[in-house]
């Protein structure tokens, strides 16, 4: 029979020897993290037979001899399995002591950084990267070291560009703009280059470039595909964006980014934050929306079309006396609404009622609508065409709209006539149409030619 007394010393001893082996080696390292390489370390290049093999020295402290055991991590930095080699990295661990009675033993790691090791992280940020743990113990004691690796990257921004509001500004990295405006168009221009040498011969493929905004204020999340770079070499794109008429005033940042895989998969690439300061005009007042129904019109007879314009108010202060001015030099057509009240933020609808005279000449007419604040200035303008055809019969034509949102709030709807002079309208640049008209002399001579040779007809029946 098991003496029970013996069994429990037995777990006794064996807890107090998992304890004994989980105490702490002493290293001469702050975190117990050591890196080989860094942001300008060449890696290994297979095509070219070359390998980059670097070393670092770790001080522990013990009189017994050590042990290794490696832990290999993925890509994504998770524990995979235990090893005594991790091939990909030829990593080699010797240990030297500095003398028999000496109390601290040197270990050098020395590994292969290899090509496809990723040189940024998936936001293009510059980052060394854990590849294993090395598990030293001495029997008694133990010490887990992380070992990182890093390399050099090869696709970076050359120039880049921010056009907006006539301006043509120069970045050089994490940069700060303070001249957009809500409503303001934007485009950034862009050269990238792959830095590898043409000694190197390595290409960069699937090349992209990404503009997104930081906390999706914006709404902005754009790319553009560069393809391959050749090594020395470059490929330049442009992306543009519109910053929302209703965005408040704050700063925003967006992340301008660069990625790429070179040949032997290894990630490369670059990201900046620039952050935009957007500015609201106090007044200020944007056509979200103008289209005329129909959009084409015959001369054969006096006729209607409509055009609908909305508006909104897109500064900070509302408005009292805003006007909208729509206006046809062709059609001779002008007519102005005022008194337009608007809050900050929101937007109404006029329509306006434009006459088509039978005597307007076939061709196409410009029709201009302009927005004015309560201090009388111009806000916005923004025009379509209106096609007149001559009198021939033709089917309805649907509407078609200019603007960036047909389904904007619509808000109040006024329609607005005007008495107008129509005058004769003559289409810019368009040969005046002339049609034949019988003269009045000619028709009364026809009238009377009839009228004797009924008479004559008449004579010659009686006598018979």
């Amino acid at each position: 029979m098991i003496n029970i007394r013996f069994l429990l010393f037995a777990v006794v001893v064996s807890l107090l020897g998992m304890l004994s082996v989980s105490a702490e080696l002493s290293t001469n390292l702050a975190d117990d993290k050591i890196t080989l390489g860094s942001e300008s370390q060449d890696a290994s290049n297979y095509n070219k037979e070359i390998d980059v093999f670097l070393s670092k020295d770790i001080e522990i402290a013990t009189t017994d001899d050590l042990t290794l055991t490696f832990q290999k991590y993925d890509s994504a930095s998770q524990f995979i399995s235990s090893s005594n080699t991790i091939s990909a990295y030829n990593i080699n661990v010797s240990f030297v002591k500095k003398s028999e009675t000496s109390a601290t033993t040197t270990v050098t790691v020395t590994a292969r950084i290899p090509e496809a090791l990723d040189a940024v992280d998936a936001n293009g940020v510059a980052s060394a990267f854990p590849v294993a743990k090395l598990l030293f113990s001495d029997g008694s004691e133990s010490a887990v070291i992380d070992l990182y690796m890093q390399r050099k990257n090869h696709i970076s921004f050359d120039e880049v560009y921010l056009n907006y509001n006539d301006e043509n500004e120069k970045l050089n990295g994490d940069e700060k703009i303070d001249n957009l405006k809500a409503g303001d168009g934007a485009t950034f221009e862009f050269k990238v280059e792959n830095t590898f040498s043409s000694s190197a011969d390595v290409e960069i493929d699937d090349v992209t470039v990404y503009v997104e905004d930081k906390d999706n204020d914006l709404d902005l999340d754009e790319d553009e595909t560069l393809g391959t770079i050749k090594e020395n070499d470059d490929d330049s794109g442009t992306i543009s964006f519109d910053v929302a008429d209703d965005l408040d005033e704050d700063t925003y940042d967006l992340f301008f980014r660069v990625l790429g895989e070179d040949e032997y998969g290894a990630m490369h690439g670059e990201q900046w934050t620039i952050t935009i300061e957007i500015d609201k005009d106090k007044d200020d007042m944007a056509i979200n929306r103008i289209d005329l129904n129909p959009d084409s019109a015959t001369n054969c007879g006096a006729s209607m079309v409509t055009l609908t314009v909305n508006v909104e108010n897109i500064g900070s202060n509302a408005q009292d006396e805003a006007t909208i001015k729509v206006e046809s030099s062709g059609l001779r057509y002008s007519n102005i609404v005022g008194g337009i009240e608007l809050d900050e933020g929101d937007s109404k609808t006029k329509q306006f009622s434009i006459p088509i005279s039978e005597s307007v000449s076939a061709g196409s007419y410009s029709v201009i609508v302009t927005t004015k604040n309560d201090d009388g200035e111009v806000t916005d303008e923004r025009s379509l065409s209106l096609i007149v055809s001559s009198c021939t019969p033709s089917s309805s034509t649907p509407s078609t709209s200019d603007g960036s949102d047909d389904d904007a709030d619509a808000g109040e709807v006024d329609v607005i006539y005007s008495n107008v002079d129509y005058g004769t309208a003559q289409p810019v640049d368009d040969d005046k149409e002339t049609s034949a008209v019988m003269p009045m002399w000619m028709i009364s001579l026809l009238f009377v030619l009839i009228l004797i040779a009924v008479l004559v007809l008449f004579v010659v029946l009686l006598k018979n």
